[in-house]
């Protein structure tokens, strides 16, 4: 099997990452319920997440080649050891 094709489980029994076809569900939207659809203007939101003393930047541009998006190249983006820094 080449890494031009899709895998099937009956085909083979692992996938790599060049056997997966990502396919979004832009067309699916419509026959969603309304609260599955609220708040798209923030789904690709580029914001800090935090979950109590944890803070980790949320980059959704990053992952567009893999929804079939175009993506340009990524800004730099500051992964500095104190934006970490936990003091309990």
């Amino acid at each position: 099997m080449s890494c031009d094709e899709a895998s099937t489980p009956d085909t083979s029994p692992r996938s790599t990452c060049y056997q997966i076809v990502w396919e979004p569900y832009l067309n699916d939207l419509g026959s969603l319920p309304a609260y599955c659809t609220a708040g798209q203007h923030i789904w690709r939101s580029i914001v800090p997440l935090i979950h109590f003393w944890v803070v980790e930047g949320h980059h959704p541009e990053r992952v567009l080649r893999q929804f079939g998006m175009k993506q340009g190249r990524p800004e730099t983006v500051d992964t500095s050891i104190e934006l970490h820094k936990i003091t309990l």
